[in-house]
């Protein structure tokens, strides 16, 4: 079997990186805090306090999905670019 390439390695290291991404997207996108809002409603208390709590729960329940949305779209870049690395033509015996 022939040794890897350093593209072969660079485009693993990418893969890898990928991998990582994905799964930290999938545990951003199943912490508890997504649901927590509907405890802080007004069937727990009504008032000012309660109205903030709901609100600073929703702006980061939205912040934690635009987050995990990021760590999807970089780790489909990381595919992309470790695609185009394992396509390089071989030279000079390396590819």
């Amino acid at each position: 079997m022939a040794p890897a390439s350093p593209h072969d390695d660079a485009a693993e290291r990418l893969r890898h990186r990928a991998v990582a991404l994905r799964a930290l997207a999938r545990r951003l996108n199943n912490l508890e805090l997504h649901h927590l809002h509907r405890h802080a409603g007004v069937d727990t208390w009504m008032g000012p306090s309660q109205q903030r709590l709901e609100l600073d729960l929703r702006t980061r329940r939205r912040a934690l999905i635009g987050a995990a949305e990021a760590l999807q779209a970089q780790a489909r870049r990381f595919d992309r670019e470790a695609d185009q690395l394992a396509a390089l033509p071989a030279v000079d015996g390396v590819r």
